[in-house]
């Protein structure tokens, strides 16, 4: 808009400033006199025509106009505040709609849900085998919290059990069986001691049963014996010997769940031990077994909590002997935790008695 109208102004001082006595222009000769000058025969050359300037220019030239000036001259402020800016709209911000927030649980959904994801991770740390042991205590631990965390872990396959050895399991399950015991608040006279004394009867049957056996002339109590240094025995002539046994870290249970309780039990008894022995003559050169005595049970009770234990068996081993070494093997079995341990003792028959390594008065009958 500047700019025509810049050019109207200049059109207009084009047009005060023409001259009215100006001559009218000569008329164009449009005869073929005009190709040639003086008469001549030769066709005038062609010189190329200017187009005549506009009246702007003329009017520019005549009165040293600066056309250009005057179109970068700004438009007047009056001019300049007449054009009207019209502003962007601003973007309207869009509605969210919030749902209403849930009641707060209380203390004991809480509880359940931290116990689920701990149980849930704990478990997750016993199948990738990283601190099992430790892993599996802590989910026997939340038993008190939650009942059934940790299952009863029983072989070294199972899902709970993870890569445990038989006596991490089974310190696992006492552990499991203590907490549950607890946990239910029975807080009866003597039964929390009993559920400690249980607990430490379940680890000493996580630990290995072992046993210790020597051929013996007489035996009169635990640790209380007179060995027989019987290294040979002559060969045609019956042996006889006592079979003395020291058994550690046997299981005992309170009386009422014995499955088989001996005739000396006596009344205000609350303790039994169920064990068995087993002998067997094993001939080294072929592995025949020679002479064995079956498998015997030994059930005792007492009134209170033993620390030791021992079998004593008198044993006759037979003429028939071929010379010979041969192995005496005891094998002794924990009926109630199913555990088993072997001792070996080392016998020779031979033909001369003089190297026998005994007097026959206590070898013989």
């Amino acid at each position: 808009m500047h700019r025509m109208m810049v050019w109207a102004g200049v059109v207009a001082m084009a047009g005060c400033a023409s001259s009215p006595s100006s001559s009218p222009e000569a008329p164009v000769n449009t005869s073929l006199s005009a190709l040639t000058r003086g008469g001549g025969s030769s066709p005038a050359v062609e010189v190329p025509t200017i187009p005549p300037p506009t009246v702007v220019e003329e009017m520019a030239q005549e009165h040293r106009v600066d056309i250009q000036a005057v179109l970068d001259r700004e438009a007047p402020e009056e001019m300049a505040a007449s054009v009207e800016v019209v502003p962007k709209p601003e973007p309207q911000p869009e509605t969210v709609i919030t749902a209403p927030l849930p009641p707060p649980k209380s203390l004991a959904e809480r509880i359940d849900e931290t116990t689920l994801l701990l149980i849930d991770l704990l478990r997750e740390r016993v199948a990738t085998g990283e601190s099992p042991f430790r892993s599996a205590l802590s989910l026997a631990a939340m038993e008190a919290v939650r009942p059934g965390s940790a299952m009863k872990m029983i072989t070294p396959d199972s899902t709970d059990g993870g890569p445990l050895t038989d006596e991490q399991r089974d310190v696992i399950n006492a552990f499991r069986e203590l907490v549950l015991g607890l946990a239910e608040g029975d807080d009866r006279p003597g039964i929390l001691t009993d559920l400690a004394t249980n607990l430490g009867n379940s680890f000493l049957r996580a630990r290995p049963m072992r046993i210790q056996a020597a051929l013996a002339a007489k035996v009169t109590g635990y640790g209380q014996y007179v060995p027989l240094d019987v290294r040979r025995i002559q060969q045609g002539k019956p042996a006889r010997a006592v079979v003395y046994t020291e058994v550690t870290r046997f299981t005992q249970r309170p009386i009422r769940e014995a499955t088989k309780l001996s005739e000396s039990a006596q009344p205000g008894d609350k303790w039994a031990v169920e064990l068995s022995q087993e002998l067997q003559l094993i001939h080294d050169a072929d592995g025949v077994k020679a002479w064995q005595q079956r498998e015997q049970p030994v059930v005792e009770t007492s009134r209170s909590y033993r620390t030791d234990f021992y079998l004593v068996q008198t044993i006759t081993l037979p003429s028939t002997l071929s010379i010979g070494r041969y192995k005496l093997k005891v094998i002794v079995r924990d009926r109630a935790s199913g555990q088993e341990d072997e001792a070996i003792i080392p016998i020779e028959v031979v033909a001369d008695p003089t190297l026998v390594s005994e007097t026959p008065s206590r070898l013989y009958d």
